[in-house]
């Protein structure tokens, strides 16, 4: 899980360093803290649960063109307020508490967990394909005509251009970019401020981009290839 995802001000790299030790500091005492109080503890019901994530994407037969919507947060906000409708209209509907939507890095993912977490019983791991399945009922309520959702590991065509919908060019050489990426536009990244200040943390805590060319088997055209990729990377 990506963890808490809290509206605030995340810090940048540079600001964040001051607050390095104090941070690690902090983290062993707590952690030790927590130690104590539960390490004698015993018979605790186990509690365990899910998380799925799913990505939308746009098929157009016609064209024979498959891209990614960059509206997923639009689609979890209509998930939100569907949610927040049920509950408050007593309506007797699993959706209203049997899941809990979540933002993901990009702006074509979503991602859901059980709304609470399942027991300890056997029964109750056959509630996790009703969950599954629940949960995709509700994400297609709100899809456009055209748009599927799948729970790949990548979309095939990631980072070829053309590749979202609607479409931005990526800014390697931009000033004030989260990624610099020479694939992904920064317009793909998910607008929670958590997302593009993490991005960009990474890339300045290693001092470069992140450098994602395959390296190439040796043989004659090796050269040419490397210099191509460089090229783009650069």
């Amino acid at each position: 899980a990506m963890g808490l995802l809290s509206v605030g001000h995340p810090l940048g790299w540079e600001e964040s360093k001051k607050h390095h030790a104090h941070i690690k500091e902090h983290g062993i005492e707590q952690f030790i803290s927590l130690y104590q109080k539960n390490s004698g503890k015993s018979g605790a019901i186990l509690r365990w649960g899910d998380e799925v994530e799913y990505f939308v994407c746009s098929l157009d037969h016609d064209a024979k063109t498959a891209k990614l919507p960059l509206r997923a947060p639009e689609i979890l906000d209509k998930l939100y307020e569907f949610r927040q409708s049920l509950a408050q209209s007593n309506e007797c509907m699993k959706c209203a508490k049997g899941i809990i939507w979540h933002p993901e890095y990009a702006n074509w993912m979503l991602e859901a967990t059980p709304g609470q977490p399942y027991g300890e019983n056997t029964e109750n791991l056959l509630d996790v394909e009703a969950n599954m399945i629940l949960r995709r009922k509700c994400i297609q309520k709100f899809l456009l005509p055209g748009e599927k959702i799948f729970t790949m590991t990548c979309f095939p065509r990631m980072g070829t251009p053309g590749f979202t919908e609607p479409w931005y060019p990526p800014t390697p050489y931009s000033s004030d970019g989260a990624s610099l990426s020479s694939y992904i536009p920064d317009e793909a990244i998910n607008p929670h401020p958590r997302f593009p200040t993490l991005t960009a943390n990474i890339r300045k805590r290693r001092g470069e981009r992140i450098y994602i060319p395959v390296p190439a088997y040796p043989d004659a055209g090796t050269a040419a290839r490397t210099a191509r990729a460089t090229e783009r990377s650069d």
